[in-house]
């Protein structure tokens, strides 16, 4: 419960903004601010925590997963502009990427896969080839304190049976049904 508290806290004071009830009523898009919002909490928690973090973000579907990694990826690849001495924290993670990668039939999907995980991000849905998958699943599977922080997107396809060292488990596009 502290864990969700303290969330909250940080998302609040993120975001000092319209409510999406607010967003609704002024005909703006509350997906595209959510997914702003979003974007705006990951960056802030990898900031905050550059090292022993991992979230998960579960996105409704593959192109928004992907659309989602990349936009991070294009931020991130802005602020290591001015500081480069981060660019590399990355690179085991991208090197054991790239080697079950560049054997995959589907370049498309593996060079986005290879580009995002150089900044710590990982995509997970049905159409990233299953050897990838299962890399990405076994890489997650541990973390500890020098682990430089990831970010994994995924599609529900993780949700089953799969057990990651997490810190964060993000829920986006999720409607919750209640009794009343």
């Amino acid at each position: 419960k502290e864990a969700f508290q303290a969330l909250d806290t940080v998302i609040d004071s993120i975001w000092q903004s319209p409510t999406i009830q607010d967003l609704v009523s002024s005909r703006q898009d509350p997906r595209k601010e959510m997914r702003t919002r979003l974007i705006d909490l990951v960056l802030h928690r990898l900031a905050e925590r550059p090292y022993g973090y991992r979230a998960l973000i579960f996105v409704p579907g593959r192109a928004d997963v992907e659309n989602l990694a990349q936009r991070v990826r294009n931020e991130l690849k802005t602020k290591l502009r001015a500081n480069p001495a981060d660019e590399f924290k990355h690179e085991e993670l991208a090197r054991r990427i790239k080697v079950v990668a560049d054997g995959i039939e589907d370049q498309r999907t593996a060079e986005l896969v290879r580009k995002c995980a150089a900044y710590g991000l990982l995509i997970h849905h049905a159409d990233v080839d299953r050897k990838i998958r299962a890399t990405i699943e076994s890489l997650c599977s541990t973390m500890s304190n020098t682990t430089p922080s990831q970010v994994v997107f995924a599609t529900q396809t993780l949700s089953y049976g799969v057990y990651l060292a997490l810190t964060d488990v993000i829920l986006l596009g999720t409607t919750f049904y209640t009794q009343s």
